[in-house]
């Protein structure tokens, strides 16, 4: 099974085709599923740490994918200033990977099709709703961002 290299990914759902998405730099604001639309939003570095651990923040608003302490199922995946480390581990698929947290390993994953949908917790790593792909991206560094 091969690892994700630090650096900038879209990061797609397998089942719906949908992009992971954060739509602003408010705390605490879901991110949902996107069509492509070629935005910073959609854009995610991943900083491998070791051990199949990584942190992913957003490109766009520089926050940081996050559940909070021990989230449970049905919880949102949302940004925040605060890195949260995650396991991203190829499934049975190659090129296609799970995102789980690494206190509850629970993972990542669209309840629908629909533009909007926030990504949740879900306890079933085998369902393709819950896989992700991984594609590489480039960015232009703009400087720092205010909050």
């Amino acid at each position: 099974m091969s690892t994700l290299a630090t650096g900038c990914y879209t990061i797609t759902n397998d089942q719906f085709s949908n992009l992971a998405y954060l739509p602003d730099p408010d705390r605490g604001s879901p991110i949902v599923a996107n069509v492509p639309q070629d935005s910073n939003g959609e854009k995610w570095n991943l900083s491998e740490l070791g051990n199949g651990k990584y942190t992913i923040q957003n490109v766009g608003h520089a926050n940081y994918a996050n559940t909070g302490h021990q989230g449970a199922v049905g919880t949102q995946i949302s940004g925040w200033p605060d890195a949260q480390q995650f396991n991203i581990q190829e499934t049975n698929v190659k090129g296609r990977y799970t995102i789980a947290t690494t206190d509850s390993r629970l993972f990542w994953g669209f309840n629908d099709d629909q533009n909007q949908t926030p990504i949740t917790l879900s306890n079933n790593g085998a369902d393709r709703r819950n896989w992700w792909i991984f594609a590489k991206c480039s960015y232009t560094y703009v400087g720092p961002r205010s909050r």
